[in-house]
């Protein structure tokens, strides 16, 4: 039973995996476009995290890595939000509200897409431990 366990857990880990390369994906879309893209979920890397932990509690930078990537997500969901009711407001300096929105969703988005690089390559340590 433990050996099943331990296998499910480092499956986790491939989904991890993919949640992130997910994440980077949609932080570069954000990065190329005027925001008209949704949001960052997040429920499916804190699932994974509460069920892999045991897996990856010694690794102290990766798991920094990660909470950085969902505090900075989150962030940029809060962003996106003000970004959103101020286009569809009637305000009048919108142009120059939501260009300062963009560049700070910008510049997050682009630390999101090199923290997953940087937990690309703390995962394939584990992964290959």
């Amino acid at each position: 039973m433990t050996f099943l366990q331990y296998y499910e857990k480092r499956l986790k880990l491939q989904l991890l995996r993919a949640e992130l390369e997910n994440i980077k994906n949609n932080a570069n879309r954000l990065k190329a476009t005027d925001f008209g893209f949704g949001e960052f979920k997040l429920t499916v890397i804190e699932t994974v995290l509460a069920d892999i932990y045991t897996i990856i509690a010694d690794n102290q930078p990766l798991l920094a890595v990660l909470d950085q990537v969902r505090n900075l997500c989150n962030i940029v969901n809060g962003r996106l939000q003000v970004h959103y009711i101020v286009y569809a407001s009637a305000n009048t300096n919108k142009e120059g509200l939501t260009r300062g929105i963009a560049g700070k969703i910008y510049t997050e988005c682009s630390n999101i897409v090199n923290l997953c690089d940087q937990a690309f390559e703390l995962l394939a340590s584990v992964t290959n431990s």
